[in-house]
């Protein structure tokens, strides 16, 4: 809990208004101190939105990393450090990694924010000299990248519980209302010094938030919706050039599939002339981003394969591991070279000009005018029946290409759902996501698990024409396979189940309540 602090009520204000009767309350000011804090989070703002700041305070000579409760302000845990990590899994074993990997996972850290602190701390004791509430009066300024003192973030009185005591005393609160008079802050310090340096908490998240009106025409919905992916994939273009961590390659490349997918969708709605110089190009942004990805997902699995081996073997894989690293590095600079090159920016320009109506005119889709909402939802219910169809038509004896093609429509269902997620009411969304989720993450699996052994067994062939292996990791990585395909075989026996969940009744007349219309439109396709 903070309150602003005027310029008039400064510490010896302060101290005298608390001096009064605290009902057996007594004050001990500790020695004032001075700091540097930088804060931390991921792109995606991802400890903000579990409620938490991650801080390194430097104090003199020490340096520390600290979680604090962003609501309270309470300091939860800190853990010493030399610097900031990259990624959580860089720091030494301690109280603050314990926290902090499950919720950063494959995520780095990026700096928010610096300033500079003066606090004076009031301990509020009681009658067994036990310290029961930490007032910290604090004064700070934004700190430029060069050092010197930016904007002043003004005073600020952090009322701070104390483990134990996590109710603060009456008697101090009515002090620091009624006699100081002090309103309570709005913002804490992370929230001044994002706002000083021009940030917005929050201002990316992966989440898609395409705002459409049932009765927009579908090409001016078709430019909103491209418009969203456009910006999404510029978000993350300098976060993939500079390889920072691997989701913001695979955020771009979901936009860029989120984007393929729209194309085809609403290409009725769309002029012919865009639809085909459009779908050839995203095609090629797909291919040019697939073999880093790729490595990426092998280099973030890596864990798994160790694991999934005999302790005594688990050694034998590191080479494994510096082979993707190796050959990760090379696919990158391709990847760059393919951003860098002229195909590229032409075609970042032309999607930009056509979101934003500077593109030359061109002959309207026969369904530009159609309401988005009669279009989606035909699309979508077309989609729907068509997993329905393949996944009804898979058998225990199927082979392993129908599950493929299944897990490829419900994809397509999975996409058109989230884009048009704005027109349908969001409890029957959710829930049918739910469901689709689930049989999505089994195919997905199945088909994960199958690639993965077909690539460890292409890699063993690469890394032994390459001369960089010892027999002993042949052997681990022959293990691995093993393991991978008694996986796959678990996940195949598992479909049926998650197959009669998703085409239970409950879900089947949800789909027909919500999507099952009739207009003047004809055919989406």
């Amino acid at each position: 809990m903070s309150f602003e602090v005027p310029g008039s009520v400064r510490l010896d204000v302060l101290k005298a208004a608390l001096s009064g009767d605290l009902e057996g309350l007594r004050i001990s000011e500790e020695k004032p101190a001075s700091c540097v804090r930088s804060y931390y989070d991921s792109f995606d703002w991802r400890l903000y939105r579990a409620g938490v700041v991650l801080e390194e305070e430097i104090c003199g000579e020490e340096a520390r990393l600290c979680w604090r409760n962003r609501e309270s302000g309470r300091l939860e845990r800190y853990q010493r450090i030399g610097t900031v990590p990259r990624f959580a899994w860089d720091l030494p074993m301690g109280p603050v990694r314990d926290r902090l990997e499950p919720v950063l996972e494959m995520r780095a850290l990026q700096p928010l924010a610096r300033v500079q602190v003066g606090s004076t701390t009031l301990r509020v004791l009681n009658s067994d000299d036990k310290t029961v509430l930490r007032l910290e009066l604090e004064d700070a300024c934004l700190l430029h990248t060069d050092g010197t003192q930016g904007a002043a973030l003004g005073a600020c009185l952090r009322v701070v519980p104390v483990k134990g005591y996590d109710k603060p005393p009456a008697t101090v609160l009515g002090v620091i209302r009624g006699v100081l008079g002090l309103s309570q802050a709005p913002d804490g310090l992370l929230d001044q010094a994002l706002r000083a340096a021009g940030r917005r908490p929050g201002d990316y998240s992966a989440k898609l938030d395409i705002r459409l009106d049932p009765g927009m025409p579908a090409a001016e919905a078709a430019r909103t919706i491209l418009g969203v992916l456009l910006d999404v994939v510029v978000a993350n273009e300098a976060g993939t050039r500079a390889d920072l961590d691997s989701e913001f390659l695979h955020d771009f490349r979901v936009a860029v599939r989120r984007a393929r997918s729209a194309l085809s969708q609403l290409r009725k709605a769309l002029p012919p002339s865009l639809v085909e110089r459009f779908a050839p190009e995203l095609r090629w942004l797909g291919q040019i981003t697939g073999p880093t990805r790729d490595l990426d997902v092998y280099l973030l699995t890596f864990g798994d394969y160790q694991a999934a081996l005999p302790p005594g073997v688990r050694e034998d894989v590191l080479p494994l591991r510096e082979f993707l690293q190796r050959h990760q590095r090379q696919e990158h600079q391709s990847l760059v070279r393919a951003l860098d090159s002229g195909r590229y920016a032409t075609l970042r320009s032309a999607w930009r000009e056509f979101v934003e109506g500077r593109a030359p005119a061109a002959d309207p889709g026969p369904h530009a005018e159609c309401a988005i909402l009669e279009i989606a939802s035909r699309q979508i219910w077309r989609d729907y029946r068509r997993v329905v169809r393949e996944g009804s038509a898979i058998s225990d004896d199927s082979p392993a290409t129908g599950l493929h093609e299944l897990r490829k429509s419900c994809k397509k269902l999975r996409y058109a759902l989230e884009l048009f997620l704005a027109l349908y009411p969001p409890k029957a969304t959710r829930k049918l996501i739910k469901f689709l989720k689930a049989l999505q993450d089994n195919l997905g699996e199945f088909q994960d698990l199958e690639v993965q052994a077909d690539a460890l067994k292409r890699l063993a062939a690469q890394m032994m024409r390459e001369g960089q292996v010892q027999a002993d990791t042949l052997l681990a990585m022959g293990m691995l396979v093993e393991a991978l395909m008694l996986r796959k075989q678990a996940a195949r026996e598992a479909f049926a189940g998650h197959w009669s969940t998703f085409t239970g009744r409950e879900n089947r007349q949800l789909y027909k309540d919500v999507f099952d219309r009739r207009g003047d439109c004809g055919e989406v396709a």
